[in-house]
């Protein structure tokens, strides 16, 4: 058991180590990128306070590389001092060995969700606030404009809206024949988990060819995401809750609308510790395998081909499936699969 948690010490703490080193490497990227777009009102202190809050969203993206650099490392350190030839010489097998380098990642995994759930939509959300309050300009973060949603036969059309708050939204009823039955708008309202509750509306509607308009009517309209979800889910690049994701996915779904997307942002957060899984087993792999008694340095550089190779891949799976209308697991599992079968090869090699 000691020896054990020795093992995982190592290991983590190299990984620890990876973590501040690549962090601080995007941190100084990020401040450079920043002061390079400085402006009036927006300079140097500026720049490093908004890229303090970008890290975060940085340690939850980087997290499978930074776990392979920490296996590769860990293990290579314990390899170059001969302590895994003792520690197999005690008694600790190979697969044990592997699962143990294992732990660490898995676990910073887990707190990888419970960040992306938490801490870095917020982390963002202050970051993109800041920068726009230091050039002076209106934050608009949460602000959403233009926003089409089909709901069964209903369209809506959330012309603006700040946060959960609605400010202007109309909406058509279809019949199964696609004729219109119903028109709406609204100036108020506001978005809860119960739905979209709007004050103040004006609907009208056709009977008998004829229109009869009601004013002042509040009603809900039954969809459980937020504008904001809604608003952001066209682009991948924004930081979305796993929950939101999730029930972002359920409102699609039940509107007959394309959920590709949403599974993609959500399986790419909650399979996240599984990914850093298949990245750490396959570092695994090449310091028991053919990278046993090679320096640090070759470590590390076969370290960071592996893990660009792994997010390029990553980088480039997710929009092929969006656009030839492949399952999104693939795009996560594929990588993940490569990763662990590049382990597997180099293990049978010890």
């Amino acid at each position: 058991m000691k020896l054990a948690r020795y093992l995982m010490l190592r290991v983590s703490a190299a990984t620890l180590v990876c973590a501040v080193v690549l962090l601080g490497l995007g941190f100084t990227f990020e401040v450079i990128d920043e002061v390079g777009n400085a402006s009036p009102g927006y300079g140097f202190g500026q720049a490093v306070w908004f890229a303090v809050l970008s890290i975060p969203a940085a340690f939850v993206r980087d997290l499978p590389l930074i776990g392979l650099l920490g296996a590769l490392t860990g293990l290579g350190s314990l390899a170059g001092t001969s302590e895994l030839i003792a520690a197999r010489a005690a008694g600790l097998s190979l697969a044990r060995l592997v699962v143990l380098s294992c732990v660490p990642g898995f676990v910073a995994g887990l707190g990888a969700i419970a960040m992306s759930e938490w801490v870095v939509p917020l982390s963002d959300r202050a970051a993109a606030s800041y920068k726009d309050n230091a050039l002076g300009r209106a934050a608009n973060d949460q602000l959403v404009r233009g926003l089409w949603h089909r709901d069964g036969s209903r369209f809506v059309n959330l012309e603006s809206a700040q946060n959960d708050q609605i400010r202007a939204l109309r909406w058509f009823d279809f019949d199964t024949t696609a004729a219109l039955v119903e028109s709406g708008a609204a100036g108020q309202g506001v978005a809860d988990e119960d739905g979209w509750t709007l004050d103040g509306a004006r609907i009208a509607n056709l009977v008998d060819q004829r229109i009869q308009v009601r004013t002042d009517v509040t009603l809900t309209l039954p969809i459980q995401v937020s504008p904001v979800s809604l608003y952001q889910a066209a682009d991948a690049g924004v930081a979305q809750r796993p929950s939101d994701l999730l029930n972002l996915y359920r409102q699609l779904e039940r509107a007959g609308l394309s959920t590709q997307r949403a599974q993609l942002g959500l399986y790419q957060a909650l399979l996240l510790p599984l990914l850093i899984l298949a990245l750490v087993f396959a570092g695994a792999g090449f310091v028991l395998g053919p990278l046993r008694s090679s320096p640090i340095g070759t470590r590390l550089f076969i370290g960071v081909v592996v893990g660009l190779g792994f997010k390029l891949l990553q980088d480039i799976a997710g929009p092929v499936t969006l656009v030839y209308g492949f399952s999104p697991l693939l795009a996560v599992a594929i990588p993940g699969a490569l990763a662990v079968a590049l382990g597997a090869v180099n293990l049978r090699r010890t």
